[in-house]
């Protein structure tokens, strides 16, 4: 049923507004993680054991980028664009989007969580807090404003069987 939601729609002209882009918060913690790191270093992620913590950080990082490949094929097939500033033709709800409406944003969390590990900056770990707080009320939040707008029901429907994070462990439905 989620492969057919959206099918139907026309193309608008009115695109989620007012936003910095994701990729840009998350670049800008890394960023200013690493600044911070040499302005005033904590040195907790630092004092675990480099094997373990390349182990675990290029795991983080590698699964982060396996969801957002997943993702961007997704768009892909759907013939729509992923990029908040181009009208969206198509509400996306196969293969990842069918698990979490978000995984685009978590796999963005997961490649920052990743880099900051492999590159022991405890500030990264720590401003990645505040960061996905600002990328769900600023942006997540404005896009399902605009996709309940332009998609109704069939957004409504979405949302009610696909959690915004994460994965429901125990369903019944796929």
């Amino acid at each position: 049923m989620l492969e057919r939601i959206g099918q139907n729609v026309l193309s608008h002209t009115k695109v989620v507004s007012g936003t910095a882009p994701a990729p840009l918060v998350f670049g800008v913690t890394l960023i200013v993680g690493l600044w911070l790191d040499l302005q005033a270093w904590i040195g907790v992620v630092g004092s675990i054991p480099r094997p373990l913590r390349a182990t675990v950080a290029i795991a983080v990082t590698g699964v982060g980028v396996w969801i957002l490949t997943l993702a961007l094929l997704s768009f892909r097939k759907a013939e729509t664009s992923p990029l908040p500033y181009v009208p969206t033709r198509a509400l996306v709800a196969g293969n990842i989007f069918s698990r979490s409406r978000n995984p685009m944003y978590q796999a963005m969390v997961l490649v920052t969580a990743g880099l900051g590990l492999l590159l022991r900056s405890d500030w990264t770990l720590l401003l990645l807090v505040p960061a996905t707080l600002l990328v769900h009320c600023a942006i997540v939040r404005r896009e399902e404003s605009y996709l309940e707008e332009k998609f109704g029901a069939d957004y409504r429907r979405y949302k009610e069987q696909v959690p915004r994070y994460g994965w429901r462990l125990l369903s019944s439905h796929h």
